[in-house]
C-alpha cells in the first residue's frame, strides 16, 4: 500500500498539519506514504512542504499553471505509476478535483477528507456544490466533525462511503519545558504579566476581533494581562488597527506566522478560541495536548472536545461580554484553571491522537483495497 497525501497549501494551518500528524503516524506503522502539494503560479507558499522534509517525509510538488491545468492532471497520472501509487487521499476541492482526474481509469483509488466549509462567498458555493459531486466518485469520504457529515449526508451517492474521524495530534510534540518566559523577552513579557493567546489564521471566521473586545475589558480591571495572536493572514492589519483604537496596543501581541508553537502555547496561561465556525480545530487539540486552560466558543465539533466546567469554559460564539467574564474567572481561580488542564490534557491523551487517528484511516485504507481486490 502506498499513500499519496495531496493538498493546496497557503500556508501551514490546521488541515496542512493534521496531514502532517497522520502521515507521520502512518509512517511509523510502516505504511508508505508520499506528502504532496501544489505549486499555485499565484501562491509559492512552501511552508507546508518544508515542514513534511524537516520531519522526514518523502515529499512531491504539483505545479500548476491555472485553474484546471490538464498538464498538471497528465503529471499527477505519472506519478502515480511511476511511485506505484495505489491510494491518492486528498484535502479540499482542488486537491479533490485533480485527485479525481489523474485517477481515472489507473486503478489508484480515491480518499478525502472534508475538513470544514466557510466562506459565505457565492463563488465558494459554487466549488463547495461542485467538490461534492467530484466526492460522489470517490471510494471514501472522511468527515472531521459531524457537522461536516451533516453537510454532506444530503448527497445520496455519498452514504454509504462517508466515514467520521476525527483529527489526531502527536501529543508527545507538545510536552516542553515549564518555563520559556525569560527566552521570549523580545516579546516584552514579564515574569509576572498574565497571558492569554490563541493560535490560527487571521481570518473572519476565527473571530478574533472579539476576543480584542474582550482583552480590552479585562485589561481594565486587570492592567498585568498581556493577549497573544500567534499566526498571520488577511485581517492582521484591521486588527492591530482595532487593538490602537482600543488603546491596548501595548498589551496586544501579534507574533506573526511561527513555527515554534509548542513553545508559545506553553508560554500561555489561558488558551482561547473565539472562533465563530469550526469542524474540529487543530490549534485547540494542540492547547489541550500542552495542558492549557482553556476557553473556547460553543461551534462545531468543539463540545465533543471540551465538556463545560470540566475541561474547558466554553461561550456563545460573537459573545464578548462572555468571553471577557470567563478570561477574568480563570485568572482569578488559579486551581480550577490548572484542573481544567489537566482534564483537557486527559482527553486529548486518550481520544484525539494521531496514533488513534491513523489507525482509523487505515482501516479505512484496507478497506477499499480488499474491496477493489489490492490486498488480501
Amino acid at each position: 500500500m502506498k499513500v499519496l497525501f495531496f493538498i493546496s497549501s497557503k500556508g501551514c494551518y490546521g488541515a496542512e498539519n493534521m496531514v502532517l500528524n497522520l502521515a507521520s503516524a502512518l509512517d511509523k506503522m510502516q505504511v508508505n506514504v508520499i506528502v504532496g502539494a501544489f505549486w499555485n503560479l499565484h501562491n509559492t507558499n512552501f511552508d507546508f512542504i518544508e515542514k513534511a522534509n524537516k520531519i522526514g517525509l518523502k515529499t512531491k510538488i504539483l505545479k500548476c499553471r491555472g485553474q484546471i491545468d490538464f498538464r498538471a492532471v497528465s503529471e499527477l497520472r505519472k506519478f502515480f505509476k511511476e511511485q506505484g501509487v495505489t491510494i491518492v487521499h486528498s484535502h479540499g476541492y482542488k486537491s479533490n478535483i485533480y485527485s479525481y482526474l489523474a485517477a481515472i481509469n489507473t486503478g489508484v483509488k480515491r480518499v478525502a477528507t472534508c475538513h470544514n466549509w466557510v466562506s459565505k462567498k457565492m463563488i465558494m458555493k459554487v466549488y463547495e456544490m461542485l467538490d461534492k459531486l467530484v466526492l460522489s466518485k470517490f471510494d471514501g469520504v472522511v468527515c472531521v466533525s459531524n457537522d461536516v457529515k451533516k453537510q454532506l449526508s444530503g448527497f445520496s451517492q455519498l452514504s454509504e462511503k462517508i466515514y467520521l474521524i476525527e483529527n489526531g495530534i502527536d501529543v508527545s510534540r507538545f510536552s516542553v519545558e515549564k518555563d520559556t518566559k525569560r527566552k521570549f523577552s523580545f516579546f516584552n513579557i514579564k515574569e509576572y504579566e498574565i497571558i492569554a493567546g490563541t493560535v490560527g489564521r487571521i481570518s473572519p471566521e476565527k473571530g478574533h476581533e472579539y476576543l480584542i473586545k474582550a482583552f480590552k475589558l479585562v485589561s481594565e480591571e486587570m492592567p498585568d494581562c498581556k493577549l497573544m495572536i500567534v499566526g498571520d493572514g488577511v485581517l492582521r492589519e484591521s486588527l492591530e488597527l482595532l487593538a490602537r483604537s482600543l488603546e491596548i496596543e501595548d498589551k496586544v501581541i501579534f507574533t506573526g506566522k511561527r513555527d515554534d508553537v509548542p513553545e508559545l502555547l506553553n508560554l500561555m496561561d489561558i488558551f482561547v478560541l473565539p472562533s465563530l465556525t469550526e469542524g474540529m480545530p487543530m490549534a485547540l487539540l494542540e492547547a489541550m495536548a500542552a495542558k492549557k486552560t482553556i476557553i473556547s466558543t460553543d461551534v462545531g465539533s468543539i463540545p465533543k472536545m471540551i465538556q463545560n466546567d470540566f475541561s474547558g469554559l466554553l461561550v456563545k460564539p460573537g459573545d464578548t461580554a462572555g468571553l471577557a467574564s470567563a478570561i477574568k474567572s480563570l485568572i482569578q481561580n488559579k486551581p480550577k484553571a490548572l484542573e481544567l488542564g489537566n482534564s483537557a490534557f486527559a482527553k486529548v491523551s486518550e481520544n484525539f491522537s494521531s496514533e488513534v487517528m491513523a489507525e482509523k484511516y487505515f482501516e479505512i485504507y484496507r478497506s477499499i483495497s480488499i474491496k477493489k481486490g489490492l490486498c488480501s
